[in-house]
């Protein structure tokens, strides 16, 4: 879904072609440890743990909503695409009351369906 051939410079096709490395590889875990520190001066924050996810983008939205709620809150979720519809099934799956405002009107979506 590119727009049209893309000439891809051999200095990032070098790195791409090599092995790629498992979650659980030593050297994943060293990464990630970086990636920590390095958060730690983007939030500005001296605490000592600082929890990164590792995952997909999903993964990221699953773990910020169900970080801010809990079962029986309510949420209203503005339906405008894919991931207003993850959010949806999310909150549902947490037993969170969902009320969904669409373009054309308002559903009400009940989580104990």
């Amino acid at each position: 879904m590119t727009p049209g051939p893309v000439e891809i410079s051999p200095r990032v096709l070098r790195p791409m072609s090599m092995p790629i490395s498992g979650q659980y590889a030593p050297v994943f875990r060293d990464i990630m440890d970086d990636v920590s520190e390095l958060l730690k001066n983007v939030f500005r924050t001296k605490n000592i743990t600082i929890f990164s996810i590792n995952g997909t983008a999903r993964s990221g939205i699953e773990a910020a909503m169900l970080g801010l709620v809990e079962e029986g809150d309510w949420v209203l979720i503005p339906a405008f695409g894919r991931f207003s519809y993850l959010l949806v099934e999310f909150a549902k799956r947490a037993g969170v009351n969902v009320r969904c405002s669409k373009k054309t009107g308002e559903k009400r979506l009940n989580p104990a369906k």
